[in-house]
């Protein structure tokens, strides 16, 4: 099982797979009952690191594409088919749909809660837990795509606030709201905590860079505090650019959108966005110069955050924690 991978995309890794592999099924080249690699093997053959094909297999089984099973293999189980069972799923999920459509839950936090319910549920017990807080949801989302290539982890994501006592092994704050140094504290039964820094990622940063003097730019994100490091980027890396703000829910943004040249959104929009604005920027792609804004752990942060976990899991390992 081959395919490109391309590793200066803003499409995470393991999502290039899904994909890939999702197309492979749907398009009969991987027949119902075929059996895939294990993920040593399919790692070794693209030369990946063992965590993103892990969860790439973990996000294939959610979507029923493929099924494993300990002790045999991996194999694919999707096959074009109405049996009653998915039927039944389909409107278990439409029913609890509308019911937290009724408290006021939005779609995007019904991704988030349904995310962490399906991550308690197949987190393995000597997994390291981490959680990502403290941070407005656009870079909690860039920090949990950089935590979940690392093996042996699972990763919890929350907007709401921390809560104590939730089992967390290591909880990573955003650095940005504390206006603390970075640094590794006990705290009791939540863990340990961890303050980290971000920055533009290299590949926002350079098409950035090469915005034109005098262009207009509209940046949209889902939060104000994301707009304002919206602003800064485009203040230090398009300084004569023409830019203009707005959030995803704004009315008027696609009267806007038919204002401006370039469209600057955050990584993984479709994701923070409501369904209207999502389907705003993805029809822009055709009509506009779309720039992804990407805000990752930088480097001295990751390193720092890679000893906090290594040394977790080799306590782990001896019975410490």
């Amino acid at each position: 099982m081959f395919f490109f991978v391309d590793q200066n995309s803003e499409v995470p890794i393991y999502r290039q797979i899904v994909n890939a592999v999702c197309a492979d099924i749907r398009s009969g080249k991987l027949a119902y009952g075929t059996q895939l690699p294990t993920v040593r093997t399919l790692s070794d053959q693209l030369g990946l690191a063992r965590g993103t094909i892990k969860r790439a297999y973990d996000e294939l089984g959610k979507l029923g594409m493929i099924e494993m099973t300990q002790g045999k293999g991996t194999f694919v189980s999707f096959r074009e088919s109405t049996d009653s069972r998915k039927e039944q799923a389909m409107q278990a999920i439409d029913a609890l749909i509308e019911k937290l459509e009724a408290l006021s839950f939005t779609p995007t936090e019904m991704a988030i809660y349904f995310d962490l319910k399906l991550r308690q549920l197949t987190a393995r017990d000597d997994d390291i837990r981490v959680a990502v807080t403290g941070a407005p949801p656009e870079i909690l989302h860039a920090m949990a795509e950089q935590l979940y290539d690392f093996e042996g982890v699972t990763v919890y994501r929350y907007e709401n606030g921390f809560e104590s006592g939730n089992g967390m092994d290591l909880t990573v704050f955003w650095a940005g709201r504390h206006y603390e140094p970075e640094t590794i504290e006990q705290s009791g039964d939540s863990g340990r905590k961890l303050h980290v820094a971000v920055t533009a990622s290299p590949a926002s940063i350079a098409s950035l860079s090469r915005i034109a003097a005098g262009e207009p730019v509209l940046a949209v994100a889902a939060t104000e505090e994301f707009l304002e490091l919206m602003h800064r980027s485009l203040r230090e890396f398009a300084p004569e650019a023409r830019p203009s703000y707005a959030l995803a829910k704004d009315h008027a943004l696609a009267k806007k959108l038919g204002e401006h040249t370039f469209l600057l959104v955050p990584y993984g929009f479709e994701q923070l966005f409501p369904q209207e604005a999502v389907n705003l920027v993805t029809e822009a792609y055709a009509t506009h110069k779309v720039i992804t804004c990407r805000r990752e752990i930088d480097a001295g942060s990751m390193l720092a955050l890679k000893d906090a976990i290594r040394t977790l899991q080799l306590q782990r390992q001896r019975g410490l924690i």
